[in-house]
């Protein structure tokens, strides 16, 4: 069974499929604590309860960044995501989950010799929402 990893507008005028791309994602909960250290090696812990969520994949591009690229239609989707327009929604696709997300960050560079060849590429998406 293929585990899918895709990143698409949820009008699907972009999409790019990094399942074939030598993906690595992670997914990353977040629980900050309010941490007051006191007398000899004791702490007081408060649980601030304000859970986040990153979701990090690393990925190679083979393709260059000319046009009709992987590395446009990226370019292109972090530009349009987040918009007034539903139609600029972000959809990640992950094996059989689906969130709605925004590009927090996106990292792709080559190394001279390597050609068309971009490896270790990255992304930092956090997620809005669950797809329904």
């Amino acid at each position: 069974m293929v585990e899918y990893v895709r990143i698409y507008m949820l009008d699907a005028s972009i999409v790019v499929d990094l399942t074939n791309l030598n993906p690595d994602v992670q997914f990353v909960k977040n629980n900050p604590l309010f941490i007051i250290p006191y007398g000899s090696g004791d702490q007081l812990i408060f649980n601030t309860k304000l859970l986040s969520t990153r979701i990090t994949v690393t990925f190679d591009l083979t393709d260059g960044n000319g046009a009709g690229s992987n590395f446009e239609k990226l370019v292109l989707m972090s530009n349009k995501a987040g918009g007034a327009s539903i139609n600029e929604e972000v959809i990640f696709e992950w094996g059989v989950r689906l969130y709605y997300v925004n590009i927090e960050t996106l990292v792709m560079g080559t190394k001279a010799g390597k050609g068309l060849i971009m490896q270790g590429c990255n992304m930092v998406l956090v997620p809005a929402r669950a797809y329904p």
